[in-house]
């Protein structure tokens, strides 16, 4: 391969690491099939606002974590100097970030928490 095939391999590989992190932070951040986590964090903090149910709802935070957690997967495929780690990582969370912020709809999406009756 010549140089310019595996610069675009690599960018075309950084480009799909950006959907799938923003696609993962959304799942956690705000899809209704991962309520029950951001229930969980909001019962074990007994309804108050507390950093685990903040970080459960924020993609900046989100997408960080999930980007230094896997931003190794494009050193599978791409020869980077190990510098590039952690900017690539920031700059897959910033990206995800503005996208989640800017293309996301206004409606913002709450999870409803109905008391147990049972429990008296």
């Amino acid at each position: 391969m010549s140089d310019i095939e595996v610069a675009a391999a690599g960018l075309l590989v950084t480009g799909f690491w950006v959907l799938a992190l923003a696609r993962v932070t959304r799942l956690i951040v705000s899809d209704r099939l991962t309520d029950f986590l951001r229930v969980w964090a909001y019962n074990r903090s007994r309804g108050a606002e507390s950093l685990l149910t903040y970080f459960l709802q924020c993609p900046w935070c989100v997408s960080m974590w999930l980007g230094f957690g896997s931003a190794w997967v494009i050193w599978l495929q791409v020869d980077w100097p190990g510098y590039m780690y952690p900017l690539v990582a920031l700059a897959g969370s910033y990206l995800v970030g503005v996208m989640a912020t800017n293309l996301e709809s206004d409606e913002h999406i709450e999870v409803e928490i109905q008391e147990d009756d049972n429990d008296e």
